[in-house]
């Protein structure tokens, strides 16, 4: 089974970008999100975030998710795919990425995602190399809502540590 890199019970991240020795690049990827999200409302939010967020990082793809009822199936929100915004799908989690962050935990997979589960050929089929996702909690912290993740076509030189 694929282990990925956890930084758990981590409920926020501090970004640390390689070969970039100044926080002012940091500061202004994160701005460029914030300016880009602060006006959108309702699911306008969602494709706004997942966007930013993928330029900012510059990353070639990002969703946020809701898990369903079932609890072992979630539906994207917003889906920014290479340049553009792709319609919503909904999947199985199991043997997925995402799995173990719908489980609450952090996950990060620098390199070669689609060898790491063989069960889901369309990671290799959409390019997907590296991986990064987080949980998305209700405000009291009990309940799992989704999850944010990002998605790149080449291995990820960003390092995502957890803070307590």
């Amino acid at each position: 089974a694929a282990q990925p890199v956890n930084e758990r019970p981590a409920p926020q991240h501090d970004l640390t970008f390689q070969g970039t020795d100044n926080e002012d690049s940091i500061q202004q990827a994160l701005r460029a999100i914030v300016e880009g999200t602060a006006t959108a409302t309702g699911t306008e939010f969602f494709y706004a975030l997942v966007r930013e967020l993928a330029q900012a990082l510059n990353v070639r793809h990002a969703f946020v998710s809701e898990l369903l009822e079932s609890g072992i199936r979630v539906r994207t929100l917003a889906f920014w795919f290479d340049g553009q915004f792709i319609d919503n799908i909904e999947f199985d989690l199991d043997g997925t990425p995402c799995e173990n962050v719908i489980r609450g935990e952090t996950v990060y997979y620098t390199r070669k995602v689609y060898e790491m589960f063989p069960r889901h050929p369309e990671l290799k089929d959409m390019g997907i190399e590296s991986y990064f996702g987080v949980p998305l909690v209700s405000e009291s912290g009990n309940q799992m809502m989704g999850h944010l993740a990002i998605m790149h076509d080449q291995p990820m030189i960003k390092e995502f540590r957890g803070m307590a």
